[in-house]
């Protein structure tokens, strides 16, 4: 029998129509490549070759006699001997009649997918010529039990020739079952959708509870920042914002939910001390996948007030269930706002809601070092008419018991209550209030930290910690607080070619930006890379340019900047390599060779780093091939320190020293490699931290490129165990990548130790901890007491100091013999008598021997 065809389908009772355009059990024939009937390979590689496999699996369909699996043995440079990260092609399965998309209609799609281990798998309907875009399609992290996944999206095009596709494009096993594909009607989708809240959908648009739930971009390269405040205009308070160096100013609120399938409609009051140009939108995100500008409105505002409006098109969205506000104003400003009011109710009439908020008087970077008094403020605003609210409110530590509680009845109107955490031991907290208004029970959150002395006395051109951060005064605050002694310029970017050198001899320097960090005390990383639009790799005298180039840049930064790292994760160039001809290390050799004795000559005393491989010297990896070839081609000879990046993410979510091949095993075993090949050079990790961090505040949703996020106590474990994991393996010094405050209201990838609009994740006290316990530290031995244990010894000013951990999922009572002081992850100074309760979080202990 066909296990595709078209019908239509009759659903539950309070149901609809629903037009089936595609429905397979995987019963049917298969044809002898192992493919079911009414499918189809539509495979591709960028460079290399591919070995892929299609067969049907009898065994633990789910349901029915068989399944379709799906495996990929090789995509181009990537096999079980050289994994990648490089979009190298992918696996993609379609079926052998193409879809008609109708734009307008909400289509459905539903499957059941198993795999290997975990891996990603992507269903989408997308274009069938160039550029190949997708139009609807949504990505799951798929693990070894079935999955059933479910999402539904509307088109916004007509195309009778769409491809439905499930695409993969990892090294492993997918296994596919119950797919189909429906077309629903806007209308009956939009009768199942709930109605919408009434009044203003966000937290705080009146500003009447201060900066709450109101962010700003701090912007990639702005030495001053711009500044916000609350000011009085007749008697109510609204947002003033004062613009730093940058060209904009970004204020960005904080994420709501929404219902989808209803119109949203924004507005908002905004003045400007001179004739300014605002762009206002609202941003939808999708619950899986995407995340655009949903309202749109421009508009010049001046001295008096002038009400801004924005509405979204009616239509049905299916999957967004967040929304975020954002102004962009063109110039320095100041501006201020007031009135911002978020609606889905069709309403323009006041809906009378008590509301509150909790911040710290530091608010958003809300940093306390040991001895400074650290307060909470509770704000309310209860309109006229409306009984006060009675507010629960708590604060909650790192392991998520309240250690302060109480209740609030507020006046009133505006009012505010403060609460003295002064005497709360180092850590990381979250404020969380809570109250309950005509059956509706609402929240909103903070975090802080109370964090070690910031004071690091430690050699800092000898430090391990390094991180990324950009040159704001709160990114530089925050890397003074938590004891960063160096940063890597990636981002921000003043060393490279493009930035540097924009036209052909036209020099342009950053002196302000590299004084800034300079000032304050960081040792810096430059990076070599980046060619400007007017150089062309291929053309005749390129090298000379790029040589020119990287003479000046050297020489002008000589006095400030003494190590230079060339080119950025050149492991990851596959158009640079043929399958006949050069290697992708063959040009990197090159670009050394054209670098290494420029370097030198314009200061004989720097450091060249090289490789910058994405990905450690575990076997089989392509971070080891990488590396192994440029060692074959005499890069040693071209470099002073090599190095490399590691990230964890969902298919590494344990921490690096229990991987199958831990780097404790694989860095001691690629320095003899080195070794071997006539010398031995320092080892760095340029780059690395943990993709997909989560937020740390409850109601923030992840952004769309951010799967599987890990949980914001995972990541604070993950980051210091990788630090002192890779010290204990020699690798001389690691820059956490990121921490960067751009003002985004959702949890993005890479952003692992503050939210969007700087308010710390546990990470940050973390870093701060290990850091000021680490200071001029020598690692000594690792002492593995059991299979589940890790003992890290280390010298250090104090005296003997132990790292120690649990394998993850796994507890154990210790006495470490001579212990005299213990801390754990956060800092917090616990009891060093006895046995000692060892987790998967790192425990610091004191030694007297």
């Amino acid at each position: 029998m066909l296990s595709i065809f078209l019908a239509l389908m009759t659903l539950a009772p309070s149901c609809f129509a629903a037009e089936t355009l595609v429905r397979t059990d995987f019963e049917g024939a298969f044809a002898v490549n192992g493919i079911a009937e009414g499918w189809q390979d539509n495979s591709y590689t960028n460079w290399g070759t591919k070995d892929l496999a299609f067969a049907r699996e009898a065994d633990n369909p789910r349901s029915g006699a068989a399944c379709q699996r799906l495996t990929i043995n090789r995509m181009g440079y990537i096999t079980p001997e050289r994994t990648g990260w490089a979009d190298m092609g992918a696996l993609q399965l379609i079926t052998a009649q193409p879809v008609a998309l109708r734009k307008g209609t909400v289509y459905r799609v539903r499957a059941s997918l198993r795999a290997t281990g975990l891996m990603s798998v992507t269903i989408q309907l997308r274009q069938s010529v160039r550029p190949w875009s997708p139009y609807i399609g949504q990505t799951w992290i798929v693990g070894s039990t079935w999955q059933s996944v479910e999402y539904v999206g509307v088109s916004s095009v007509d195309d009778p020739q769409t491809l439905f596709m499930i695409r993969l494009s990892e090294l492993g096993s997918v296994w596919v079952d119950d797919v189909s594909l429906e077309a629903l009607s806007e209308a009956d989708m939009a009768a199942l959708t709930p109605p919408a809240k009434r009044g203003n959908l966000l937290r705080n648009g009146s500003f009447d509870l201060d900066r709450a739930n109101w962010h700003g971009d701090t912007g990639w390269q702005n030495l001053k920042a711009a500044q916000f405040a609350i000011e009085t205009d007749n008697g109510n308070p609204c947002l003033k914002v004062t613009g730093g160096d940058a060209g904009s100013i970004g204020i960005v609120s904080d994420v709501v939910t929404i219902v989808p399938g209803r119109p949203l409609h924004v507005s908002c009051r905004m003045r400007a001390a001179q004739e300014t140009h605002v762009r206002l939108r609202t941003v939808l995100m999708h619950a899986a996948h995407a995340e655009w500008p949903y309202t749109w409105t421009d508009a010049d505002v001046g001295p008096e007030w002038t009400t801004l409006e924005g509405s979204g098109i009616a239509s049905f969205v299916p999957g967004i269930d967040h929304a975020y506000v954002i102004f962009t104003v063109d110039g320095p400003g100041p501006v201020w706002l007031d009135d911002v009011d978020l609606r889905q109710d069709g309403s323009t009439e006041p809906v009378p809601l008590p509301r509150a908020a909790v911040i710290a008087d530091r608010h958003p970077l809300a940093l306390y070092h040991d001895g400074e008094p650290t307060v909470l403020r509770l704000l309310s605003t209860t309109p006229q008419g409306v009984p006060p609210a009675l507010i629960a409110w708590r604060v909650t530590d790192f392991a998520g018991e309240a250690v302060r509680a109480g209740e609030w009845r507020p006046r009133s109107g505006r009012d505010e209550k403060r609460l003295d955490c002064s005497d709360l031991p180092r850590g990381w907290y979250r404020g969380e209030v809570a109250w309950t208004h005509e059956g509706e029970t609402r929240r909103n959150e903070c975090t802080f930290c109370r964090l070690p002395p910031a004071q690091r006395t430690g050699n800092p051109d000898t430090s391990p910690f390094g991180a990324h951060f950009q040159v704001s005064p709160a990114h530089r605050a925050l890397g003074r607080a938590i004891g960063v002694r160096w940063l890597r310029l990636w981002p921000p970017n003043p060393t490279l070619w493009s930035t540097v050198e924009p036209e052909q001899g036209k020099w342009v320097w950053n002196d302000d930006l590299i004084q800034a960090y300079v000032a304050d005390g960081f040792r810096l990383f430059g990076m070599l890379e980046g060619p400007p639009s007017w150089a062309d790799p291929n053309a005749p005298g390129y090298w000379d340019q790029w040589e020119a180039y990287v003479a000046a840049v050297v020489e002008h930064y000589k006095d400030d900047i003494r190590v230079w790292e060339v080119e950025n994760e050149p492991s990851l160039r596959w158009w640079r390599a043929k399958p006949d001809g050069p290697t992708r290390a063959d040009a990197h050799l090159e670009a050394l060779r054209h670098s290494y004795a420029v370097i030198k000559r314009a200061n004989a005393e720097a450091t060249v780093v090289g490789a910058c491989t994405a990905g450690d010297f575990a076997r089989g990896t392509d971070g080891l091939m990488f590396a192994q070839e440029l060692i074959a081609g005499g890069g040693l000879q071209l470099m002073d320190a090599l190095s490399f990046h590691y990230y964890h993410s969902y298919n590494l979510a344990l921490p690096m020293d229990e991987q199958a091949e831990s780097t404790l095993d694989s860095t001691p075993r690629f320095r003899e490699e080195m070794r071997a090949a006539g010398r031995d050079l320092p080892i760095l990790d340029t780059e690395g931290g943990v993709y997909n961090p989560a937020s740390c505040l409850t109601y923030r949703p992840r952004a769309p490129d951010n799967y599987a996020p890990m949980p914001a106590d995972a990541v604070a474990r993950l980051i210091v165990r990788m630090y002192v994991t890779q010290i204990a393996a020699g690798v001389e010094r690691f820059f956490l990548y990121n921490a960067f405050i751009d003002g985004s209201p959702v949890a993005k990838a890479w952003d692992s130790l503050v939210e969007g609009d700087g308010q710390p994740r546990p990470a940050v006290a973390a870093y701060a901890t290990m850091t000021w316990l680490l200071d001029g530290a020598t690692f000594e031995r690792l002492e593995r007491p059991t299979k589940d244990l890790w003992l890290h010894h280390f010298s250090t000013p104090r005296g003997e100091l132990v790292v120690a951990w649990s394998r993850t999922g796994t507890t154990a009572d210790l006495a470490i013999p001579g212990a005299t002081r213990a801390w754990d992850i956060m800092g917090r100074e616990r009891s060093a008598k006895g046995k000692l309760s060892i987790t998967p979080n790192p425990t610091y202990v004191l030694v007297n021997r």
